[in-house]
């Protein structure tokens, strides 16, 4: 473990103070982790606050995860910061907040939308999941929480088609954490 009996946890998408994420982040810091959590903007800092007002180590950062330097950078706060990295909630995401919800599937899918849908939701979770895999694998011991959605494995709804797409790949990702981490990582499943 990143310090000794201490375990250090990273949540994305914990900016909502009303979200998976931050609820999760409460969860973990109640139960005694550190935490560093992120978000797109600098609500997480409130959330920070929030945390530390009742009695728990956090540190929030700022980052696009869509690109592996929001990626590196948290993962280089909860090394810094706190020692390393024992658990890995992967919440970042959300469904589309365009037209992409419309009726008319696939055929009515704009192609920039399909590519945000996909850095937004799956992406995400691979360039996290990159990031402290390495670090998880050679300490033998690492929790990876995919927050997907009934929507991956059942296309639980019309439109939308590429946040399907992302949530199913978030399961067969959590499948491949399993396999590649054998002995080290578990794959813990959210949804």
């Amino acid at each position: 473990m990143a310090t000794g009996t201490q375990r250090v946890a990273i949540v994305t998408g914990a900016g909502s103070v009303r979200g998976i994420g931050f609820a999760s982040a409460r969860l973990l810091g109640a139960a005694g982790d550190d935490l560093v959590i992120t978000s797109t903007t600098d609500r997480i800092f409130e959330r920070v606050a929030e945390l530390r007002d009742a009695g728990i180590r956090a540190e929030g950062v700022v980052a696009d995860l869509t690109e592996q330097g929001g990626a590196d950078a948290v993962v280089a706060c909860a090394r810094d910061v706190f020692g390393g990295v024992d658990i890995l909630v992967n919440n970042a995401g959300m469904a589309a907040v365009s037209d992409a919800h419309k009726p008319g599937g696939l055929g009515r899918t704009v192609l920039d939308h399909w590519h945000a849908s996909l850095d937004r939701n799956l992406t995400t979770t691979f360039l996290m999941t990159r990031a402290v895999a390495g670090a998880m694998r050679a300490a033998g011991y690492g929790r990876i929480v995919n927050v997907s959605s009934v929507s991956g494995p059942v296309a639980a709804y019309g439109g939308d088609p590429a946040y399907h797409a992302a949530k199913a790949g978030i399961v067969v990702t959590g499948q491949l954490i399993t396999i590649d981490g054998a002995n080290s990582i578990a794959e813990e499943r959210g949804r």
